[in-house]
């Protein structure tokens, strides 16, 4: 999941997450969060260095 987010919510769609654009018509950064609690958001943010997506913590640093 932490390696292609897109792809698990795809394949798991039973499961109820989601990942919403953050400014719609912007793919850099997404929501990814359960219908069920959502409230409840995790940021995914494209690093343009590396081109790849990383969930952010609490502190705005990338989960590697």
């Amino acid at each position: 999941m932490m390696n292609n987010p897109f792809n698990w919510v795809t394949k798991n769609v039973a499961k109820g997450y989601v990942l919403e654009e953050v400014t719609p018509g912007n793919s850099d950064s997404y929501y990814f969060f359960n219908t069920g609690n959502p409230s409840k958001k995790t940021l995914l943010r494209k690093n343009t260095q590396t081109g790849k997506y990383y969930f952010i913590d609490e502190n705005g640093k990338e989960v590697i």
